[in-house]
């Protein structure tokens, strides 16, 4: 009903239209181009979905040492994941049955405001991994016009995620 709501409002103020899309950030988002009257969907990355198993540096240490460690560190306290594989199974998603426009991320890292525990930390993200995400989004993305041809990146200064395009110390411009 909300989104008929907008369309009346906007058509009552003069507009000629509303564009309006849902980003799908978590699974029950999905889909609500074809049943809430959306005209696309925007891809969140990461998509949870398609997180790649977690990264598992302490495998092959003593029990006795690695409970030790385990108390202490990251690695059992949050999740961590390969850029790469992220990259990859967001890459190897089906087509959606509506439009739905491409998401990528340089990185992400939400470790900052999660206070060392419960977080999604995607390591060994890189500039030329994230371009060649960005590329494949785009060459995998078929427009249906000029005018609905948008791939969305998340986020372009979102520090407290680890997650940003602007210049910084690590990769400079």
């Amino acid at each position: 009903g909300t989104v008929a709501r907008w369309r009346t409002r906007a058509a009552e103020l003069g507009l000629p239209g509303i564009y309006l899309c849902n980003v799908e950030s978590v699974p029950k988002d999905k889909g609500l181009t074809l049943t809430a009257g959306f005209d696309a969907a925007i891809e969140f990355a990461p998509d949870w979905e398609c997180l790649p198993p977690p990264f598992q540096p302490l495998f092959r240490l003593p029990v006795r040492m690695q409970e030790r460690i385990n108390r202490q560190t990251v690695w059992t306290r949050n999740q961590v994941f390969e850029y790469d594989d992220l990259r990859d199974r967001m890459l190897a998603k089906p087509q959606a049955p509506y439009l739905r426009f491409p998401g990528v991320t340089p990185s992400w890292d939400n470790s900052a405001r999660r206070k060392n525990e419960n977080a999604y930390i995607f390591r060994n993200s890189t500039a030329s991994s994230y371009e060649a995400w960005m590329k494949a989004a785009i060459a995998r993305f078929r427009p249906p016009n000029s005018e609905e041809n948008f791939v969305f990146i998340n986020a372009w200064n979102e520090w407290a995620e680890g997650n940003h395009l602007e210049p910084c110390q690590r990769w400079g411009h």
